[in-house]
């Protein structure tokens, strides 16, 4: 099972992304958190697969709380939301799992972040086909892992890439040097999962 943490101090945001995170995750545990204490709080005794943390908290600022929880969740994913993105190199300093999600962003925009970070690192062990239900089962599967997988990555470099671009919005240069970086890296991201898609498959033949 899935267990996040949902931190935000605005608590009918808090409610909407609580419930969509339990209706559209299926079998997770979400709990929730409005002050930074209430988080550290949680971190402390339950084990953290997914974090995800509001920036402008009312009693400490996101990255100072997310220093506070890593060490309680060392493998723990940090989704960190906030209407004025940090520095994600800076971010990652704290631990190489953090993501950047953009206030305002859609409930599914969260949910694929969510999806791709955890899935992407956790995949489902390969089992040998048996019989050809079986062998329908496991390629549709596989299929709807990898489709996971390419829709959470692409999700996580594009909300990163928005990220520095909204921190050089005022040096052009800058933003050409971002996007000759990223665009490619993206692309990456996809063609490799497009190539496990193929793979995947080619194994109906």
């Amino acid at each position: 099972m899935l267990n996040i943490l949902l931190v935000e101090d605005n608590s009918a945001l808090r409610i909407i992304e609580l419930r969509y995170l339990k209706e559209t995750l299926g079998q997770v545990s979400v709990q929730a958190a409005g002050t930074a204490a209430d988080a550290v709080k949680i971190a402390r005794s339950n084990h953290l697969d997914v974090v995800v943390l509001d920036c402008g908290l009312p009693d400490a600022e996101g990255t100072e709380v997310a220093t506070l929880i890593q060490p309680h969740c060392p493998d723990a994913f940090f989704i960190i939301t906030s209407a004025h993105p940090p520095n994600l190199e800076r971010l990652r300093q704290i631990s190489p799992n953090i993501q950047v999600l953009p206030k305002p962003f859609e409930p599914d925009d969260l949910v694929s972040l969510v999806k791709g970070t955890f899935c992407a690192a956790h995949p489902p062990p390969s089992s040998p086909i048996t019989s050809a239900g079986n062998n329908s089962s496991s390629i549709i599967a596989t299929v709807q892992h990898e489709l996971l997988n390419l829709l959470g990555l692409a999700m996580a470099d594009i909300c990163a890439m928005e990220t520095d671009l909204l921190a050089e919005l005022e040096n052009p240069n800058e933003i050409r040097t971002i996007l000759a970086q990223d665009i490619p890296a993206l692309k990456h991201t996809i063609k490799l999962t497009a190539e496990r898609l193929k793979a995947c498959l080619s194994s109906i033949k």
